[in-house]
């Protein structure tokens, strides 16, 4: 059999997000700053910027989002965390103003978060290439990405995802099938979904992204998903990488009449497997989370 469809993950696959994530999380800093200085600041002095975002990374990366049964809604509950953060910093005076004061930073430095990255937000390098390149050879795509449903659809919209996909099945937001009583990658289902989408079989499909946990691993019940080949361009064992990367050219080989996959998208995963490492593995973790 040969291959009839690709899953693509979204951050760090298509979109170089964590390194989008680094500008806006200084302009996020820079604005609670400036936002707790004009109220009058903290009773300890000007904001420790290093320490106000290794404070907020350390409450995000337990929880991204609000938990409770009646979530609050995702932006007001990162602005909460960024004031948390700032209130460690110091004790500020028990008054409703000092405390209105640290709520409004908290508020200005996720809006600046969310105004940089989504201004800024672009397909990687090659992307469009790469897909289109894909297309023209056969085969279905369709993009798979975990994280928060609307965290995740405010990027997609930015980036114009709908020009790669204009199939609005094609893509599947993890956030969104936990709504929907399912599971985000790596469940079996969301994969099923997608060959569903795609019209092939499991093992007539290759997935590539950047987790090895959630994209290469594709677990269920500490069992491994039969006929899924999973694929990583971005793992840290730069062997398997190597590895896997050589069977999913060899695979399509197979499927494009012995045409190999050629420059457009090869430049693109290749050139996005150096990105990766210049990251660093605690930049990727932290975008991920980010959503």
């Amino acid at each position: 059999m040969g291959l009839k469809a690709v899953f693509l993950d979204f951050d760090d696959t298509l979109c170089a997000t964590s390194e989008h994530d680094v500008p806006a999380l200084e302009a996020a800093t820079a604005a609670a700053a400036a936002a707790l200085s004009e109220r009058g600041g903290l009773a300890a002095g000007p904001v420790d910027r290093a320490r106000l975002l290794a404070d907020f990374r350390a409450m995000f990366s337990s929880t991204p989002w609000d938990p409770s049964p009646n979530p609050m809604e995702v932006g007001a509950w990162r602005g909460a965390l960024w004031a948390r953060a700032l209130a460690l910093q110091a004790t500020p005076p028990e008054d409703e103003r000092a405390a209105a004061a640290v709520a409004a930073a908290g508020e200005a430095a996720q809006a600046a978060f969310d105004g940089h990255r989504l201004a800024h937000l672009v397909f990687a390098p090659g992307a469009r290439e790469a897909v289109a390149h894909a297309r023209a050879r056969g085969l279905s795509l369709v993009m798979i990405t975990n994280g928060h449903h609307r965290v995740q659809r405010d990027k997609l919209a930015a980036v114009r995802a709908h020009e790669l996909f204009p199939d609005p099945r094609s893509i599947i937001v993890g956030g969104e099938e936990v709504l929907r009583g399912g599971e985000e990658k790596p469940s079996r289902g969301i994969f099923l979904k997608a060959c569903g989408v795609a019209g092939c079989a499991p093992h007539e499909a290759a997935h590539v992204g950047d987790s090895l946990a959630t994209d290469v691993q594709v677990r269920r019940s500490g069992k491994r998903v039969p006929h899924v080949t999973r694929v990583s361009h971005r793992s840290p064992l730069r062997s398997r990488v190597e590895s896997d990367f050589s069977r999913i050219e060899a695979r399509a080989s197979v499927a494009l009449d012995a045409s190999p996959l050629t420059r457009p998208p090869r430049r693109f995963l290749r050139n996005a497997l150096r990105a990766s490492r210049r990251r660093g593995a605690s930049a990727r973790r932290f975008a991920r989370r980010c959503g």
